[in-house]
């Protein structure tokens, strides 16, 4: 196929020139060298849209899973938080109660 038959192609799509093929303007045989080497593109052209949706899909699924990570570590870091809290008022309240029974009791 030369230059300007493939133009063509790309300017129509591939939608359009395969309602085109169904109408036979690229010819009636299926041995047609015009109908072959037009099939080829459009397989040419969804392979490389399907391959595009592929990488596409693949980002998402990285970038997710990025997300997950990151969300699991935050996780980690509040539930350290979280625990050294509890530590931390529990000895507050120690200290408060020994403070309390030294100043309060009776001399």
């Amino acid at each position: 196929m030369d230059k300007v038959s493939l133009d063509s192609l790309e300017a129509k799509g591939v939608e359009k020139v395969m309602l085109e093929m169904a109408q036979g303007k690229y010819g009636h045989a299926f041995d047609s060298i015009l109908r072959i080497e037009t099939e080829s593109w459009i397989r040419a052209k969804i392979f490389s849209a399907a391959e595009q949706a592929s990488k596409r899909r693949d980002a998402r699924e990285e970038e997710t899973l990025a997300i997950a990570r990151s969300a699991l570590s935050n996780s980690r870091r509040a539930n350290i938080i979280a625990i050294t809290a509890a530590i931390l008022a529990a000895a507050a309240t120690v200290i408060a109660a020994v403070i309390g029974v030294i100043y309060v009791a009776p001399k």
